[in-house]
């Protein structure tokens, strides 16, 4: 069962964190966590630079829309649109 070892953290959380020295033992169980997890996980994560530049054309792209798309928006959230586009950044 692939969870097994995730609800024992899991309780392990617990039962440190109602202790009463509960969070210098919560540290520690935090550094173990990350001792072990993170070198299993490093190698696996080769394609997250990968993900940045889409990412950033993504916003790029959603920025646009809304800026192209605004007047639908203020319609819909029944709001005057302002006169002055100088305002209008404050807004949001």
């Amino acid at each position: 069962m692939p969870f097994s070892n995730a609800s024992r953290l899991v309780e392990l959380i617990t039962v440190v964190h109602n202790k009463p020295d509960g969070h210098q033992s919560l540290a520690l169980v935090c550094k173990a966590m990350m001792g072990k997890l993170f070198p299993g996980w490093t190698p696996l994560a080769w394609w997250a630079p990968l993900l940045a530049l889409p990412a950033a054309v993504y916003v790029d792209l959603l920025e646009a829309t809304f800026k192209m798309h605004r007047h639908v928006l203020y319609q819909s959230l029944r709001c005057k649109p302002p006169v002055n586009p100088a305002k209008e950044t404050p807004r949001w």
